[in-house]
């Protein structure tokens, strides 16, 4: 713990602001002190002496005046040997030990070391006295299950370290010391097998990043051979409730060519993690025959923790991942209903819409690099303005805002934020450069080297580089006075830096984004309960009508519905190309182009009722909406050429039209019948179960295909009878 105190002054769900004095951090742990509780929590947002907390329990009890005690640490994960075989909560507490200490009821405030301190694992050193070592680096060995657990050189440590003292081969405990090391400036530190990490911050002790090259063999067919993945890639396995995803990642669980596997169930609901809980263990591993759970480490929220620690899961599971994957070994990281985990960013951007100051945009790491990749912004509709002046643009983007924030179906409507941030500026002196015989460009350079530094050469230790940077030392450059009592050399003379340029304290905008060269500012926001097209369509209109902008500024559009209007175009030409095809190939059938034709009318048919079915629900004609109505087309046409072709036989065998039409129609009404309700039935499911996570794909293309086969079915069998009859009255 530190000094830093502080006191609970709002709550709202599991969001909790602290007034603090002192020194407080980003993603620093602290505990709220409740019912003699300490309830644990990160924080996720600073503003003066004011922060946020997100609270990893249920804040029952939680009021104004409650204490607040910060750790100064980050939240943090710790690793070692005996992570194997783990069953965790989202911030690694062991619930097999918790269930003993508390029972299957857990208690909230109960935290218990992630990993055994008294078992003793047998040691290895691999290193010797006298070494040089850097971060990441192995030191030792341990066995752990089938693998040789490597201990590494704690990932925070910067720079060479010189081994002073390492432990003898033995058994050891994980917080004993095994080795002393001795940074470049002497000071000794003591490491042991096992050594902290944050859960937030990257493991950048490697010294290059590999593009993945080779595949990771599943041993399931289909996607080794339709969807391969690649090591150190990502792949998404999508699907509504039920579709069979649990199942195929026990399957590849066992299967995958990894050594490691790492299961985050972030908020899957608790039958399915018992499901995993109970089956892991008996599942066998192909490669040793024994419990898969030896290479494997399970992840899972309690009932007891709210959303927010859906979020620590993922976090959890990636550390440790990465932790492996440093010691060389091939890691498979399963992430469970990523769905449930965009639940609880909702969640969590609701309770951080009412903190004053702040803009929240909640999406997926996927949507978000499509967004960027598409306007430059991560959401789905960016209103991009230009113009010149920064303070004029910010008030219009605030206008905009105010001016469509009632747009029906508008989400998360946020102003890219300008703030004004304390700078230090360093104008020249023209007069008294001219005087020392001093260029603008040589003025440039020589504030470039002093304050930001110029790499001069290199310095290799062992098989790694470092650069070396000439610049004055820090203390000189920590406030403005010492900056303007820097020397600079001109001609032989020494001479401050204040007398050829004026240094002064100002504001200015934290950033300054363009784009074809302009200043751009955007005002984006994404949608909810409404489709793409027409949201954008009215903000367009609102802005167009109420906003008048001055000369020199201008609005542009980007966003998803830029690809989604591309892609409307594209469907349009390839639905009137497939209904040529369906004609051709209805031509090449019947080798009659007026039965081509009539079998052609069931399109408008099915249309009438996939429109109708559209209507009904949400009334959004989706990009999987229109996917639906291209495939209605070919499963609309089945039951005409049923009728036709039956219809000629009957004529082939000498029956009248009339006779041809009773019994044919009467002939295939069963078929019909039965195969469209064997398709009905198939997705009604997908219908019903519209508002699931993993069903925004197929559901709209399922209430499209079976409006469509309704009316189809019902119409087709009056319509194409009375048309064969009518286009055959002369025969």
């Amino acid at each position: 713990m530190t000094d830093t105190k502080g006191k609970v002054v709002a709550v709202n769900g599991n969001m909790v602001s602290v007034e603090f004095d002192g020194k407080v951090s980003l993603n620093e742990v602290g505990y709220v002190k409740v019912g003699g509780k300490s309830l644990k929590g990160e924080v996720i947002r600073i503003r003066g002496n004011t922060a946020q907390m997100q609270i990893y329990e249920m804040t029952n009890g939680i009021s104004t005046d409650c204490s607040v005690e910060f750790t100064g640490d980050l939240l943090s994960v710790e690793v070692g040997p005996g992570l194997l075989g783990q069953v965790y909560d989202g911030l690694q507490n062991p619930l097999p030990l918790l269930a003993e200490k508390s029972g299957y009821f857990l208690e909230r405030g109960v935290y218990l070391p992630a990993l055994d301190e008294n078992k003793k694992w047998e040691f290895t050193p691999t290193a010797k006295e006298g070494d040089k070592v850097f971060a990441g680096d192995s030191i030792g060995t341990v066995p752990e299950g089938p693998f040789t657990h490597k201990i590494l050189v704690p990932f925070g440590f910067l720079g060479t370290y010189t081994i002073k003292k390492i432990a003898k081969a033995g058994e050891y405990k994980i917080h004993d010391t095994i080795a002393t090391l001795a940074d470049e400036k002497g000071k000794s530190v003591n490491i042991s097998m096992s050594f902290k990490w944050p859960v937030k911050r990257a493991v950048n002790c490697y010294a290059e990043r590999l593009s993945p090259d080779e595949p990771m063999v599943t041993k399931v067919r289909l996607i080794d051979t339709f969807f391969p993945v690649a090591k150190g890639g990502t792949y998404c396995i999508p699907g509504p409730f039920g579709a069979g995803k649990t199942v195929l990642q026990h399957t590849t669980s066992r299967n995958a060519d990894v050594d490691i596997v790492i299961i985050a169930a972030c908020g899957e609901r608790a039958g399915e993690v018992v499901e995993t809980l109970t089956e892991f263990p008996e599942l066998k591993d192909p490669r040793t025959g024994r419990s898969l759970m030896e290479r494997t480490i399970i992840i899972c929220n309690t009932s007891s923790m709210p959303v927010a620690s859906r979020e620590a899961s993922c976090y959890t599971g990636v550390t440790l991942a990465e932790y492996y994957r440093q010691m060389g070994l091939n890691v498979l990281l399963l992430a469970d209903s990523t769905s449930r985990w965009a639940q609880a960013m909702r969640e969590m951007s609701g309770r951080l819409e009412e903190i004053p100051g702040v803009s929240i945009e909640v999406g997926a790491p996927s949507t978000h690099r499509i967004d960027a990749m598409l306007s430059g912004t991560q959401a789905n509709i960016a209103i991009k303005l230009f113009g010149d002046d920064l303070n004029k643009m910010y008030s219009l983007g605030n206008l905009i805002k105010e001016e469509i924030s009632d747009v029906k179906g508008i989400a998360d409507l946020n102003v890219e934020q300008q703030v004004e941030r304390p700078q230090l500026q360093i104008l020249p002196n023209r007069e008294m450069m001219a005087k020392y015989g001093l260029t603008m460009s040589e003025f440039g350079e020589m504030v470039n080297v002093l304050l930001n530094g110029q790499v001069i050469s290199m310095v290799y230790e062992g098989n790694r580089s470092f650069d070396l940077t000439l610049k004055v030392n820090d203390d000189s450059r920590s406030t403005a006075e010492r900056i303007k009592n820097l020397t600079i050399s001109v001609d032989g003379q020494a001479i401050p830096l204040c007398h050829i340029a004026d240094i002064v304290s100002a504001t200015g905008p934290n950033t300054i984004n363009r784009e074809n060269v302009a200043r751009k500012l955007v005002v984006s926001a994404n949608v909810a309960g409404r489709d793409l097209t027409g949201v954008v369509s009215d903000i367009q209109k609102r802005i167009n009508e109420r906003v008048s902008l001055p000369e020199g500024y201008h609005v542009e559009y980007g966003g998803q519905f830029e690809s989604e209007k591309a892609a409307s175009q594209t469907l349009l030409v390839m639905s009137i190309f497939s209904i040529l095809v369906i004609y051709l190939l209805l031509f090449a059938q019947f080798r009659n182009f007026t039965q081509a034709a009539v079998i052609l009318l069931n399109l408008p048919l099915a249309l009438i009722g996939g429109v109708m079915a559209v209507s009904m629900t949400d009334g959004m004609i989706s990009i999987p909406a229109i996917i639906g109505f291209i495939s209605l087309f070919g499963i609309a046409t089945r039951n005409g050429m049923l009728l036709i072709s039956r219809f000629n036989d009957l004529r082939n065998e000498g029956l009248s039209v009339m006779e041809c039409v009773m019994k044919g129609s009467a002939d295939r009404l069963n078929p019909i019948l039965m195969t469209a309700l064997t398709s009905a039935l198939a997705l009604i499911p997908l219908v019903i179960g519209g508002d699931l996570p993993g069903n925004e794909i197929q559901s709209p293309m399922a209430k499209v295909i079976l409006g469509g086969l309704f009316t189809s079915t019902l119409l087709n069998a009056f319509i194409i009878p009375i048309m064969y009859l009518l286009t055959n009255k002369k025969k």
